[in-house]
C-alpha cells in the first residue's frame, strides 16, 4: 500500500507555493501518493491568536532573504511579492475547490501561485 501525503497549502503562503514546487517530485521518488488539501491559514491564525510574521519588518526582511535562498536553491524563476502582502487567499481557496471537484486542482494551484509569486500578482481578487 503506498503512503499518502497530505499537503495542506495556503494560496497565500509563500511556503506552500515552494513546497509545491517540489512534492510531486518528492512523492513521485518515495512511490507515495499525494493529497492536495487547500486550507486558510488565516483562520489558523486567528484561532491560536498568532499573527503573519511579515507583519513585523524585521521578520519580513528575513523572511523575503530566506524566500529568495530557498528560490535559487530549487531553481526556480525570481520570487515576487505582490503590493499589499499578506492578502486575503479565501476567493482563492474556494476557486480551488471547485477545481478539486473537477480533477484539476494541482494545475490550478501551479498556475495561480506562477501568477502570485513569480508575476507578483495580487490573488485577493478585491
Amino acid at each position: 500500500m503506498a503512503k499518502l501525503l497530505e499537503f495542506f497549502f495556503d494560496y497565500g503562503s509563500p511556503y506552500s507555493y515552494l513546497a509545491s514546487t517540489q512534492v510531486e517530485e518528492l512523492v513521485r521518488r518515495t512511490g507515495g501518493e499525494l493529497r492536495w488539501r487547500p486550507f486558510l491559514l488565516g483562520a489558523v491564525f486567528k484561532s491560536t491568536g498568532n499573527i503573519s510574521a511579515a507583519t513585523t519588518m524585521q521578520k519580513a526582511r528575513y523572511i523575503l532573504k530566506d524566500l529568495q535562498d530557498w528560490t535559487r536553491h530549487y531553481d526556480l524563476p525570481d520570487f515576487l511579492i505582490a503590493e499589499g502582502f499578506p492578502c486575503s487567499s479565501s476567493r482563492a481557496e474556494r476557486l480551488g475547490l471547485v477545481a478539486d471537484e473537477n480533477g484539476c486542482l494541482p494545475a490550478f494551484t501551479h498556475a495561480l501561485y506562477r501568477e502570485e509569486f513569480v508575476q507578483g500578482r495580487d490573488v485577493a481578487w478585491q
